[in-house]
């Protein structure tokens, strides 16, 4: 892989190589706000590399730069995570702002953990994949729903949530106002069923 950009602002058509450690990795700021299904690469990406191709061996783009972590929560410092938005994400960005002018993303209106073997073994959970809700917001669509905290939702329209599907992907295959079916676990595996949610359009267009 390769990524090109304006390392520091100065350094117009920098060149930086390595390859693709990870794909579908998510990012939470500090400030809260979050990225999700980036391309994870070591190729150096440095401040001004922003807006920058990622691009593969035969030339093809297939992301934007788009961040760097060099820090953990631990403190510890760590050199090689730079993360990219994946083309088609930009693709299907692009051609709502060409055709409408404005952005307008599917909406559920829930915060979430997605859940690994580590995560159900912590919260001691009934399911090893999907997500766990971590909080509903009022009057959104999984709200009216009938969704609420601490459920366990495992499939999207029919497609079983896991690392290679995660839920930001599957929405973005969808439109506002479509009805999608979410197979969710009841709060401590009580129960489970199919639950019918009609996305709504999220608040700001973010």
């Amino acid at each position: 892989m390769v990524a090109i950009g304006s390392a520091l602002g100065d350094f117009r058509n920098t060149v930086t190589a390595g390859v693709v450690s990870a794909l579908h990795r998510d990012l939470v700021g500090d400030g809260g706000t979050s990225m999700h299904d980036l391309i994870q690469t070591d190729a150096a990406i440095n401040h001004g590399n922003s807006g920058g191709p990622l691009i593969d061996m035969d030339g093809r783009v297939v992301g934007i730069n788009t961040a760097v972590v060099r820090a953990g929560g631990s403190g510890d410092v760590a050199e090689g995570l730079g993360f990219a938005i994946p083309s088609n994400t930009v693709q299907t960005v692009t051609a709502q702002l060409v055709s409408k002018g404005s952005i307008a993303r599917p909406y559920l209106g829930i915060a979430y953990l997605p859940i690994t073997p580590q995560v159900a073994a912590y919260y001691n959970l009934p399911r090893q994949k999907g997500i766990i809700v971590t909080d509903v917001v009022d009057g959104s669509p999984a709200s009216k729903a009938g969704i609420v905290a601490n459920s366990i939702v495992t499939a999207f329209d029919g497609t079983e949530l896991s690392n290679d599907n995660s839920l930001v992907v599957l929405l973005m295959k969808h439109k506002v106002g479509d009805s999608v079916k979410l197979h969710v676990v009841a709060p401590y595996g009580k129960s489970e069923q199919d639950v019918t949610v009609v996305l709504g359009a999220r608040p700001g267009g973010g």
